[in-house]
């Protein structure tokens, strides 16, 4: 009787097994509480002008706020969580948002973006907080596969829109 080294090695290969085990669940109830949360995510209006030096309209943008007001819920539904990092890498800031679900599994998605001058007349803790917020904005669009409609809609000015016909024929074409 006792323990042997035998059996010491069994207990640790069926720990290594179970513990395979609860990883590979946890990742399928994430992907099906993800694909879930897909299904209930809205697509976000970009509705936050940004303006030019001369007051006009420069672009539109979806805040973290309005993006989190809708999302939010939905995250707590299908038993999500979100966490943020940063890492500051010369003239790049780079946010990790991190996704986790209660089954134990979480994904973790990078976004990084250059630290510019910022909003006009900001100061470089303004122009740092800025870069800041669009990396943070950028992972969690990119970590929920969000869709912001508008966004950065001052690309307009490089074409007009696909009418209905061109849409129709384009269509045509495809199929």
């Amino acid at each position: 009787g006792g323990l042997t080294a035998e059996s010491v090695t069994v207990v640790e290969r069926l720990c290594a097994l179970k513990a395979s085990q609860d990883a590979d669940n946890a990742k399928r109830e994430f992907a099906a509480a993800f694909a879930a949360l897909q299904a209930d995510i809205p697509v976000i209006k970009a509705e936050r002008p940004v303006p030019n030096k001369d007051g006009s309209v420069r672009y539109c943008y979806a805040p973290y706020e309005d993006i989190m007001r809708q999302a939010g819920p939905l995250l707590r539904k299908h038993g999500f969580a979100l966490s943020f990092s940063t890492k500051v890498d010369g003239p790049r800031v780079t946010a990790f948002c991190t996704l986790m679900h209660r089954g134990g599994h979480e994904k973790t998605n990078e976004y990084a973006v250059r630290i510019g001058d910022g909003p006009p007349g900001s100061s470089v803790t303004q122009a740092d907080g800025a870069a800041y917020t669009y990396a943070q904005r950028g992972a969690l669009c990119d970590a929920l596969a969000i869709t912001v409609s508008g966004r950065d809609n001052d690309a307009r000015e490089i074409g007009a829109c696909v009418t209905p016909d061109q849409a129709e024929d384009l269509w045509q074409r495809v199929k």
